[in-house]
């Protein structure tokens, strides 16, 4: 490639990369002024306290809103519990009890109206009684109205388990009293099978009736009905719930949020933290707020759910829940967050169908240059030219699989062309090894940037769409780099690698690729949210997020920065293949960290940095240990000889 070409597409790169800035720019404006926070408990947590202490449920929530609380997170009841004891069922609250056939005629032994087979509902008060007569009749159940020796009853022919799953509504009256002090009322609903235009009209009207209502939440693992208009304009009224680590997974979720966005210009949908029944019991205070925190600051999630964690001690449960309110509230107000009734949506600038492109001229031209070293620039030109329309039309056609795929090949492409354009088999000196080293971590975050560029939209910061192809965007440049380097240096000289293939094989050589295998999969299956890390690692993390605030990738600073600086000290041997692909990583790592589109922008570029910074410094270390090592062996060689 000609100079001047080489210097129009370097200046290209830059003016897209530019562009990028200027979308990120944006984004970590809205980042900086989202401080608004709401702290929920849960219903059937104050119902449980108040019942086992006798306290009218008045006074329970007046405790908890001064201590910082302002949302009360409130699960559909069931008729009766699905297993355990959570209070969110009539049965347990008092209003209502179920009994099967045969149990009744021995309680009504002259009846003649008792069918043995068919269950019986008894509700002990009228506002009880016809929500569940209403909602089971509505949603598609058969159910009667029976009297039996004068009483009411709801008599049912379905199984008894239809009762622990279906939603009949909802406590109005202690709803009120919350509202009364202040609460935003956060309602999970639940779905059903047979759904009518009646069912839906009545879910609506019911859940209209909560007062003081927030965002609505959905419980179960498919939302009813998502593509409905009225519920569309329902969740477009209130807003829309979403749960990390589970609304991710809902059937129809995606769809709703999407539908109620006014053509992606509006979101309304804010972002629930929380820990799991099992896990609150395990947390201590301190614990409990390291993960809220983190969740705070490095995932964009704007409200908490806090629980009880419901031992047989109700006073140490309950203080439990206070301290973890109360604590969580005084560290997010110290770090300048507001806890306010109202949490406004995250919601980033709307991009545009020229920025997206621009964005993506960088990866697609970097491509190019890569296509250039390996003396293939003809090719280059015509899959660069047919890349870009290609994209341009996909933009068109499919907006976001267009973003996500331009997001993937920019973070397979920059960390691919930045190690093989530093690859050297001379070896430097320790000012050229870390002028390298920062060349190198530079042309790579130009990935970083063109995932910002291009995927920066609401959907992503929410979690509804994700960055696609992970798995690929981490394995993939090790891959090529290591290809490249061998046809760079060796070509398409089959007698070379019949030869290569032709070695003998040493059981070193067999530990080594063993090691290297272990290594690998370890890399993939820690990679996104997946995997499992060893105590030792968290209590590690955990030391790394409370002292520098922002916890750096151990996959950069403790493995992959160092690799690529001995290897840049030493320069460049096939023989250090291992150390080539180690170094990789931790570029691939640098790249990858910007593709949580929830986690703030300056989140990210302190992470990056404190990478950079510590992986230099134990590079550095590693290399005078190594050379310290050399001193010694050399010496007991000579003592030896």
């Amino acid at each position: 490639m000609k100079n001047q070409t080489k210097i129009i597409i370097s200046s290209l790169i830059i003016l897209s990369l530019l562009i990028c800035v200027f979308v990120g720019v944006k984004r970590v404006n809205v980042e900086s002024d989202y401080k608004d926070i709401q702290i929920a408990i849960r219903y059937n947590d104050i119902l449980n306290i108040a019942k086992q202490t006798n306290e009218p449920i008045e006074n329970v929530l007046k405790k908890f809103k001064d201590l910082g609380a302002n949302a009360l997170f409130v699960r559909e009841n069931t008729v009766i519990p699905a297993a355990g004891s959570d209070f969110m069922n009539f049965k347990e609250q008092g209003r209502a009890t179920v009994y099967e056939g045969y149990e009744l005629e021995k309680v009504y032994p002259d009846s003649e109206n008792i069918k043995r087979s068919n269950i019986y509902i008894e509700a002990y008060d009228k506002e009880a009684f016809d929500l569940i007569y209403n909602n089971l009749t509505l949603k598609g159940i058969s159910a009667y109205k029976a009297v039996i020796d004068g009483e009411d009853y709801i008599e049912l022919t379905v199984p008894m388990s239809i009762l622990t799953s279906l939603g009949v509504g909802y406590n109005y009256g202690d709803l009120q009293i919350a509202a009364d002090l202040g609460y935003v009322i956060l309602p999970q609903v639940k779905s059903w099978d047979h759904v009518s235009d009646e069912s839906i009209a009545s879910f609506i009207a019911q859940i209209e009736a909560i007062p003081n209502i927030g965002s609505i939440y959905f419980a179960d693992s498919s939302i009813v009905e998502p593509n409905n208009s009225q519920i569309i304009e329902m969740v477009k009224k209130h807003g829309l719930g979403f749960v990390e680590f589970f609304s991710e997974k809902q059937k129809g979720f995606g769809s709703l949020a999407k539908a109620s966005s006014e053509n992606g210009t509006a979101f309304g949908v804010e972002r629930l933290h929380t820990v799991t029944d099992a896990q609150v019991k395990q947390y201590t205070t301190d614990g409990l707020m390291d993960r809220y925190m983190l969740a705070l600051t490095e995932r964009n999630l704007r409200v908490f759910l806090f629980k009880m964690p419901n031992t047989l001690d109700i006073q140490k449960d309950a203080n439990f829940l206070a301290t973890n309110i109360q604590t969580f509230r005084d560290l997010a107000e110290s770090k300048g967050y507001t806890v306010a009734d109202a949490v406004e949506p995250y919601n980033l600038p709307v991009g545009n169908y020229v920025l997206s492109i621009l964005a993506g001229i960088a990866s697609i031209l970097m491509f190019v240059l890569l296509l250039d070293r390996m003396e293939m620039i003809k090719v280059g030109y015509i899959l660069g030219a047919l890349g870009l329309i290609g994209y341009a039309g996909l933009l068109k056609l499919s907006p976001n699989l267009g973003l996500k795929l331009m997001a993937l090949f920019g973070a397979v492409i920059f960390p691919t062309y930045g190690v093989l354009s530093i690859l050297d088999v001379n070896e430097r000196s320790m000012k050229d090894t870390i002028l390298t080293f920062l060349k190198v971590c530079a042309i790579s975050f130009g990935g970083a940037l063109t995932i910002i560029g291009t995927i920066s939209r609401t959907s992503f910061g929410l979690g509804i769409d994700i960055f696609a192809g992970v798995k690929v965007a981490m394995l993939l440049p090790i891959v090529l780099v290591v290809a490249i380097a061998y046809y760079q240096r060796h070509g398409l000289n089959f007698k070379y690698y019949k030869e290569l293939l032709s070695n003998k094989v040493t059981y070193l050589a067999l530990g080594l690729l063993g090691i290297a295998a272990v290594v690998l999969m370890i890399y993939t299956s820690r990679t996104g949210n997946t995997g499992s890390i060893s105590s030792f690692e968290l209590a590690f993390r955990q030391f790394l997020d409370t002292t520098l605030g922002v916890r750096p990738r151990t996959k950069e600073f403790l493995i992959g920065h160092p690799a690529m600086i001995i290897m840049l000290y030493y320069g460049y041997k096939e023989k250090y293949i291992p150390l080539l692909v180690l170094g990789i990583i931790g570029q691939i790592s640098l790249v990858n960290t910007y593709a949580h589109i929830h986690t703030p922008v300056m989140i990210s570029l302190i992470r990056s940095a404190y990478g950079i910074v510590f992986g230099l410094i134990i590079g550095m270390i590693a290399i005078y240990v190594i050379k310290l090592l050399g001193k010694v062996m050399n010496k007991w060689i000579v003592k030896n000889q």
